[in-house]
């Protein structure tokens, strides 16, 4: 029987399907790619140890901290069918970043939730859906949303609804499909200081498209994690590792400012046992998640078959105006590349390991100013954490929000001009959906 050849898959920018299931729990255990047991794929885990919110009561929303949480998403109809959280504000006239993920129910099951940051008084700042349904492959889901200034090119900016309010109402509940059993939820906060002005910051890159990478150097071995908030670090160069048919293992490569990051993963040709082995149809891919797990790349994904297969990913320039086109890449720091196989569509997945090479190109100096924050270090990633970058781990650069209030360097005092020139971050509903090849 004709074995399938290479069959490229592209998938836009933001287009879901994002990556990894956990295990039926919620959270796989943090092996090494090349150790998963032979029946078994490794599937990314996440922060095990963040706080559990009780958050399924809408007249005492939970309060968020700043950072990662976890909660229970209900099943539909049923208890807990909507999560109910509040975060409070730390700096006047900042922009939040919230993101929700989950692995699902289960592995591969259908699944979906709608996020939502909203004033106190109701008004939605922003929203967006993700869908996946019964069988259409494993992967984490999720939303990554902002609230904060708008963009300042609007001809007729006005104030947003969470530009000034000193706390927003986040809720996740669930969209469809209908789904019968809970599922666990990770929440992510991160606040960003305003900005002084956007006057001088670089205007938005376009999506790339992705395409072979040209990068040079001998192959060094560095197998992948599980675990996305300590998994390797990637510079450029030529990398070797493994992924088995049905799981994925991740990287991070750390971007600042105005740089970007093009990854080709490449998989030589598998012989006939090979291919009855993985399955016909098993998938390479490479996804790029920005610090906040959302999914700002370009991809092309392929088919593994007895050619040798390719796989690209690439990441425009980090900029802070990206953020307004189409949620683009706009906070520097970890971004996780992760290879993953998608399971064949005949047969059951055997975790069968393929050999992968991966091309990575980080192009374009970091900018070690930045944009003009009016607070420095600009995120705040957790409690008393403070840094001038989004890492995973949320480790700070050291500097607490006590001695930034104690200096007066929360906020400049011409702040209140911010008030007029605010408009309502906007992202346009996307309904994302995983379907089944």
């Amino acid at each position: 029987m004709a074995r399938p050849g290479p069959r490229p898959r592209a998938a836009r920018a933001l287009s879901v399907a994002l990556l990894v299931p956990a295990a039926a729990l919620g959270v796989a255990s943090a092996v090494p790619a090349g150790a998963a047991d032979e029946k078994s794929a490794p599937q990314l885990s996440l922060p095990e140890d963040a706080p559990r919110l009780d958050a399924d009561d809408p007249g005492a929303p939970a309060a968020l901290p700043a950072g990662w949480s976890r909660a229970e998403l209900g099943p539909s109809d049923g208890p807990g069918e909507a999560l109910h959280l509040s975060y409070r504000r730390q700096v006047e006239g900042s922009t939040v970043h919230v993101a929700a993920t989950t692995p699902g129910s289960a592995p591969g099951a259908a699944d979906g939730f709608r996020l939502e940051i909203s004033a106190p008084d109701g008004d939605s700042c922003a929203s967006d859906s993700v869908v996946r349904y019964d069988g259409g492959g494993v992967g984490l889901l999720t939303l990554g949303l902002a609230a904060g200034p708008g963009d300042p090119r609007e001809e007729d900016p006005s104030a947003a609804p969470c530009a000034e309010t000193t706390s927003v109402r986040v809720t996740v509940e669930r969209s469809a499909p209908v789904v019968d059993t809970s599922s666990s939820v990770w929440l992510r906060v991160v606040e960003e200081a305003p900005v002084r002005d956007t006057d001088d910051l670089p205007a938005p890159a376009e999506d790339p498209d992705p395409g072979p990478v040209d990068v040079d150097g001998a192959a060094r071995a560095q197998e992948g994690s599980t675990d996305v908030t300590t998994a390797p670090v990637l510079t450029t160069g030529i990398w070797r590792a493994t992924v088995r048919v049905g799981g994925q293992t991740a990287y991070r490569v750390r971007l600042g400012w105005g740089q970007s990051v093009a990854v080709e993963a490449v998989a030589d040709g598998l012989d006939e046992d090979a291919l009855d082995e993985a399955g016909a149809g098993a998938g390479l891919g490479v996804r790029i998640l920005d610090p906040m797990l959302a999914q700002r790349a370009t991809t092309v994904d392929s088919t593994l078959g007895s050619d040798v297969t390719t796989a690209y990913a690439e990441l425009p320039a980090v900029g802070y105006l990206q953020r307004h086109e189409a949620g683009g890449p706009s906070l520097p720091g970890d971004h996780v590349v992760v290879v993953t196989s998608d399971p064949g569509y005949e047969g059951e997945a055997t975790a069968y390991p393929v050999p992968v090479t991966l091309r990575v190109a980080v192009a374009g100096p970091a900018d070690a100013a930045g944009p003009p924050y009016a607070t420095e270090p600009a995120f705040l990633l957790g409690e008393d954490q403070l840094s001038d970058e989004v890492t995973l781990s949320g480790d700070g650069a050291g500097a607490s929000v006590a001695r930034l209030v104690t200096g007066g360097a929360l906020l400049a005092l011409g702040l209140g001009s911010l008030a007029g020139g605010v408009v309502l971050l906007r992202r346009r509903g996307r309904r994302q959906a995983v379907r089944s090849r």
